[in-house]
């Protein structure tokens, strides 16, 4: 993920603009307090375990200027995917890759609207990518468009190889909608 950020971020003429870091200490951001005004995540929260989720979107609360904005996109599992499907898919896919699929301790999007609120965010919008209209008025500027472009031509690339997707329904018995992508917008409600 690292390296396909690096490459996103080089062919959208970005380099200049941002600064990237591993940050081995997954449960705390080197940051300071209140240092930013937005927090974007891409796919990363919903494979956090444990107490590990809570305690990185404490982090991240913390890290964030008051009333400060956490944008993410996550797939979260559909209301009616049962636990004991989670829990197969989740340990597929730990020990094929490494990682979970999404969160089994918050596995629906209301645990994820009180998590929220627990760690210190009021939910703003929540928007399933399904339903998101392709004729949004979203202002496009030129690395948008590339990052688009970076987007398209990566897929292109991939469509020969089987996804994870593809490899975890060949060996599981799984429905075949039962997780969603959603985009939430909160704020943190904490004061100066």
């Amino acid at each position: 993920m690292y390296d396909k950020k690096a490459e996103r971020i080089r062919f959208c003429c970005l380099s200049k603009y941002i600064r990237c870091s591993i940050n081995t200490n997954n449960l705390k951001l080197p940051f300071s307090d209140s240092s930013f005004d937005k927090v974007y995540c891409e796919s990363v929260l919903a494979i956090f375990e444990g107490n590990d989720l809570p305690d990185i979107l404490r982090e991240v609360n913390r890290i964030l200027k008051p009333r400060g904005i956490l944008l993410f996109n996550e797939t979260i599992w559909m209301p009616d995917a049962s636990k004991a499907i989670i829990d197969e898919i989740n340990t597929f896919c730990k020990s094929n890759y490494g990682i979970i699929q999404s969160s089994s301790d918050f596995p629906y999007p209301q645990d994820w609207k009180l998590l929220l609120q627990s760690s210190g965010f009021e939910i703003l919008d929540v928007f399933k990518v399904d339903e998101i209209d392709d004729n949004l008025n979203i202002r496009k500027n030129w690395q948008s468009i590339l990052s688009d472009i970076f987007s398209a031509w990566s897929k292109l690339k991939k469509r020969s190889k089987p996804t994870e997707i593809d490899n975890i329904t060949t060996h599981l018995k799984i429905p075949e909608k039962i997780m969603e992508g959603m985009i939430i917008r909160s704020k943190s409600i904490k004061t100066a």
